[in-house]
């Protein structure tokens, strides 16, 4: 489990370092990212706060190094811009290829309040 702290409408990017099972990189080459954030793990995906993807036009998940399971996740101000804070939400990092799926990365994503207007 991994957890992430910011505040709330700032634009951070996440290092992610993805790995299978055994601990070695997971290979992402030809694999779709997700990040998918819920306020509880078990609401329907259209529930979730935000969603961020590294595949489409306008990728909000960039894939730094394929083989070497690496990845990162760039928020956006609209990303939390409009969630009541402090608040405490479930995350995971999905990987697929159509065909697979899996779940390598599970957390607790905590925004908080900024002080400035």
């Amino acid at each position: 489990m991994t957890d992430i702290a910011m505040v709330r409408g700032d634009t951070p990017s996440f290092e992610l370092d993805i790995n299978n099972k055994d601990g070695s990189a997971y290979d992402l080459t030809g694999y779709t990212v997700h990040m998918t954030a819920k306020r509880h793990p078990d609401d329907p995906g259209y529930r979730a706060l935000f969603s961020k993807h590294s595949g489409g036009t306008s990728p909000t998940i960039v894939v730094t190094n394929a083989a070497g399971g690496l990845a990162r996740v760039d928020m956006a101000v609209a990303d939390t811009h409009g969630i009541d804070v402090p608040v405490e939400l479930f995350f995971d990092i999905e990987v697929e290829d159509g065909t697979h799926f899996a779940t390598p990365i599970t957390g607790k994503l905590t925004i908080g309040a900024d002080a400035t207007p």
